[in-house]
């Protein structure tokens, strides 16, 4: 059974959705815990650390694959740009050490 918090549900069966083209900033629960404990085992730590997976695809591509991760009709997304960002999760790469166990949100679908 899933989640109803599963990204899948977020958008399916919608239609007209903007933003496409927006780069998908997330970050498993694996990598959070993993992450956090990190930094309380280590004294020489900064005082913020941004978590973001290193791979992020676009809102059409990780949504309409959520979705049919589930077996649900995918959202359709029209042609409408709207502004991205990437988080850059890797100072706590470069800082600590830290290896994301979960690398790519695509590949986080199978973990759900």
């Amino acid at each position: 059974m899933y989640s109803k918090r599963h990204p899948g549900r977020f958008f399916a069966g919608k239609t007209d959705v903007s933003g496409a083209n927006v780069a998908v900033n997330l970050v498993h629960l694996e990598d959070c815990i993993a992450a956090v404990s990190l930094i309380l085992s280590n004294p020489n730590t900064l005082p913020i650390y941004n978590l973001a997976a290193p791979v992020h695809p676009t809102r059409g591509e990780f949504y309409v694959k959520a979705a049919e991760h589930l077996g649900l009709t995918p959202p359709e997304f029209n042609q409408q740009k709207q502004p991205s960002k990437v988080i850059d999760g890797q100072l706590i790469c470069r800082h600590l050490g830290y290896e994301y166990r979960q690398p790519n949100p695509l590949k986080m679908l199978d973990a759900c």
